[in-house]
């Protein structure tokens, strides 16, 4: 498998995820969809760890800045379907606030991985980032 196809079925997923916290967001407060939906990710990816036959060291994980990151991950992906559930309870469109969320995320990314990580930062990528911003501001206004 190729990372264009990861992409791919990562595009899937999240599109089933989003059409799902809508219709979850509807009726249910964020506080009660997220939790419910993470131990239901934890199992699944749980029964794909084991049927993967992955070998891995976990020892391997226990550093401070390993723990620090996963963390960090673990909080911010959580506190993100919060706040898009919390966003649809609110009334908002998941056919504006999906767009919005990943057009918004490409661009703080790009020039994030700019600034952090000396990442290549293009005409085209600049461009697309402006594309980006620009298209949020129209699907807020549409």
């Amino acid at each position: 498998m190729n990372w264009i196809l990861c992409v791919v079925l990562a595009v899937v997923c999240l599109s089933a995820h989003y059409l799902s916290l809508k219709v979850l967001g509807g009726s249910f407060p964020a506080l009660v969809v997220a939790p419910i939906m993470y131990v239901f990710g934890l199992l699944t990816l749980s029964i794909i760890y084991i049927s993967s036959n992955t070998t891995f060291n976990w020892s391997d994980l226990i550093s401070v800045k390993t723990i620090f990151f996963l963390a960090v991950a673990g909080i911010t992906i959580g506190l993100t379907d919060f706040f898009v559930v919390k966003a649809i309870n609110l009334g908002g469109e998941i056919s504006s606030i999906s767009p919005m969320l990943v057009g918004s995320t490409a661009a703080l990314v790009a020039v994030s991985g700019y600034l952090i990580f000396s990442e290549s930062l293009s005409v085209l990528k600049i461009s697309g980032i402006v594309l980006a911003i620009i298209g949020t501001v129209l699907i807020h206004k549409g």
